[in-house]
């Protein structure tokens, strides 16, 4: 084991085995960063003024801003299910030989589901990235909450 590994991987995961793994210890390192999101994630996002447009964006989306009025940009890791019931990323979306307008092209955006990550079978996550990642869930869900709570008040 690297003296790297060996020194900076203060992790709570029982098998230092995995430190090896390079998936592991991106996973790692991604979870500990200071824009991971954690427990106090939630707190640092303003309350009042949120969500909102933002000018010179060109589009009409809300977003989460932080209190110097930037987007509000946080890191998780999850798993991308391709496979979901609403998955717009296959070749139909992807291919620019379809004659499509590029210009169109560049404003289309992909939709999938992401799932928390869990451990199955013989992979196994750090600890730190399965808490980050379920936390990120509990995030994106509270935000949601809140977007539509202040949907309904100006209605």
């Amino acid at each position: 084991m690297s003296s790297f590994q060996s020194n900076s991987c203060n992790t709570t995961s029982k098998d230092n085995s995995l430190i090896s793994n390079p998936l592991w210890m991106s996973l790692y390192t991604l979870s500990t960063t200071s824009l991971a999101v954690n427990s106090n994630t939630i707190a640092s996002v303003p309350a009042t003024n949120n969500p909102r447009p933002i000018r010179g964006m060109g589009d009409n989306a809300e977003y989460w801003v932080n209190a110097i009025g930037e987007p509000f940009t946080f890191k998780f890791p999850v798993t991308i299910d391709l496979k979901g019931q609403f998955d717009c990323t296959g070749p139909y979306f992807n291919l620019p030989h379809t004659g499509l307008d590029l210009g169109a092209l560049k404003k289309m955006r992909g939709q999938f589901k992401l799932r928390q990550l869990e451990n199955q079978g013989s992979e196994t996550f750090p600890e730190e990235a399965i808490k980050c990642s379920s936390a990120a869930i509990d995030l994106l869900n509270v935000l949601h909450g809140k977007a539509q709570e202040a949907r309904n008040a100006h209605e």
